[in-house]
C-alpha cells in the first residue's frame, strides 16, 4: 500500500510521524470492520500534537483484550433473549425453565467447540473473574495431589499474575518465563521449567 504522506499545513519532520501515519493507513484498510470510536478532535496528529490529516477521521479501536466490538449475531441473540426470556433460570415455573433451557443450550454450543460437557462450562462476568476462578480453583487439587509448581509467562495480564502471586503465598512454586528478544515466550522454556520441579521461582 502507498503510505504517502498526507499533510495539512504541517510538514512531518520525524520518521516516527511517518511511521505512525503509515500504520494508521494500513489499519484503516486491513481492519475495516473494527469498531471506530469518534471523539473530540478526531483526525491524525503527529508527536508534537500538530494536526496532520483528515484522511483518517476516526481512530481505530484495537484494545480488544479489554473490551471488544460485539459480533452482530451475538447482539441479535442477546436482544432476543432480553425480549422473550424474562424468567430466572433458577425458578421452577415455565418462564424460569425456558431461561434455564436457553442457558443449557448455550453451554452445549460452547462445549461442542472446546470438547467440554455441559456441566464443565461456566459463565463469568469477564476475563478477570474467569482467570481467578481457573487459577485459584487449582489450589485444593494441587495440594491434594502434590502438584505445587505453576509455570506461566512473565508478560501475562495482571488478572493472571495477581492470582499467581496469591498461589505463591499459599505455598505454590510459581515460575514466570521471561520473553525472548522478539517478545515471544519460548514454549520449550516453558516445558523445561516444568521438567525441573523444585527449582527456585523465577521473576
Amino acid at each position: 500500500m502507498d503510505c504517502k504522506t498526507y499533510q495539512r499545513g504541517n510538514i512531518l519532520s520525524a520518521e516516527s510521524d511517518r511511521i505512525l501515519l503509515c500504520q494508521a493507513l494500513v489499519l484503516r484498510e486491513a481492519l475495516p470492520n473494527l469498531l471506530q470510536c469518534g471523539g473530540v478532535g478526531t483526525g491524525l496528529y503527529n508527536n508534537a500534537g500538530n494536526f496532520m490529516s483528515q484522511e483518517i477521521s476516526k481512530p481505530v479501536y484495537l484494545d480488544c483484550n479489554a473490551s471488544n466490538p460485539i459480533e452482530p449475531r451475538v447482539l441479535q441473540a442477546m436482544l432476543e433473549a432480553y425480549r422473550v426470556l424474562q424468567g430466572n433460570a433458577g425458578s421452577p415455573h415455565l418462564h424460569g425453565q425456558n431461561a434455564k433451557e436457553a442457558v443449557h443450550r448455550a453451554r452445549d454450543q460452547i462445549g461442542a467447540v472446546v470438547g467440554a460437557k455441559r456441566h464443565e462450562v461456566y459463565f463469568t462476568s469477564g476475563a478477570t473473574e474467569g482467570n481467578n476462578l481457573a487459577i485459584l480453583g487449582l489450589a485444593q487439587q494441587g495440594k491434594a495431589t502434590g502438584k505445587m509448581h505453576i509455570v506461566s509467562s512473565a508478560i501475562e495480564h495482571k488478572a493472571v499474575l495477581e492470582p499467581l502471586e496469591r498461589m505463591r503465598s499459599m505455598g505454590f512454586e510459581v515460575t514466570l518465563i521471561k520473553p525472548q528478544s522478539d517478545g515471544r515466550v519460548s514454549s520449550q522454556a516453558m516445558i523445561d521449567a516444568k521438567a525441573t520441579d523444585g527449582s527456585q521461582a523465577k521473576r
